[in-house]
């Protein structure tokens, strides 16, 4: 193994070690590369978008099932409304089924008012909490079956063909 890439596994690995008090000091880029972890443990295809001029997404979560995707907001007050909007909007850009702002903070009531209604999902602090457990209990007890990791493999190569066609439409056009 190359000596880059064992260091890059390490960064990674003490990045996935990370829980909300060190997430609390973390910057935003910082913030949005370990949800980036978060959720490629969680089965997605993750792509990050431009740190400026990201049109309201700062991640671009891929799946079978469709695409999500994701602002992140490390805050310590209260995300408010313009964040969902930013989210809904993103929708369009990217060609995508859900929206969905991730925090280690809260959201202003009419923030939960808005995503409601608009069907954007908010990861609160409490959501996050759980997430990163989730994780953690998944990483303590990793399945040690060949057919999971294979099916991961089919869902990734299928992620990345419908990208492919989408792109080849988008440049026919």
């Amino acid at each position: 193994m190359a000596l880059w890439e064992r260091a890059h596994r390490q960064q990674r690995a003490l990045l996935r070690a990370v829980g909300l008090p060190e997430i609390d000091q973390m910057t935003g880029q910082q913030f949005e590369h370990r949800l980036r972890l978060l959720f490629e443990d969680r089965g997605f295809y993750v792509r990050e978008t431009a740190t400026t001029g990201d049109f309201g997404a700062d991640l671009i979560l891929d799946r079978v099932n469709g695409r999500t995707i994701v602002q992140a907001k490390r805050h310590s007050k209260p995300v408010g409304v313009k964040s969902v909007q930013e989210a809904h909007a993103a929708m369009s850009y990217y060609a995508s089924d859900r929206a969905m702002v991730v925090t280690n903070s809260t959201f202003a009531p009419q923030a939960h008012q808005l995503a409601q209604r608009c069907g954007v999902t908010l990861w609160d602090r409490a959501a996050l909490t759980t997430g990163l457990m989730d994780e953690a209990r998944r990483a303590a007890h990793p399945k040690p079956s060949a057919w999971s990791q294979l099916d991961r493999l089919l869902q990734l190569a299928q992620i990345r063909a419908k990208l492919l066609v989408q792109r080849a439409v988008r440049l026919g056009r």
